[in-house]
């Protein structure tokens, strides 16, 4: 499974360290944030909770990551560059 690429703001972070929590407590697991598949996991987790919350934080979250997925992101990138590197988390594009 592809790492979803995550749009960076408050929002989506706050909302990463809320399910976070949430799941640490549901399935006793810690998922770190700087990790590079940490929104893949945070969503797998959070389509399997039984917490009504949390599912809807995973929908919600899924809605965030959506519009980069589908390629209609207006960043560099978007398109058949190469990636050189990830710095802090992020791509960098040629």
């Amino acid at each position: 499974m592809d790492t979803p690429q995550s749009p960076i703001n408050r929002d989506y972070v706050r909302l990463l360290m809320v399910m976070r929590r949430f799941i640490k407590e549901a399935f006793n697991l810690s998922i770190r944030i700087s990790d590079e598949d940490a929104p893949t996991q945070i969503l797998k987790y959070g389509d399997k909770s039984r917490n009504h919350v949390l599912r809807e934080m995973a929908i919600e979250l899924r809605q965030m990551v959506k519009p980069i997925q589908n390629g209609s992101s207006a960043e560099p990138g978007a398109g058949n560059d190469k990636i050189l590197r990830v710095y802090r988390g992020r791509p960098v594009y040629e």
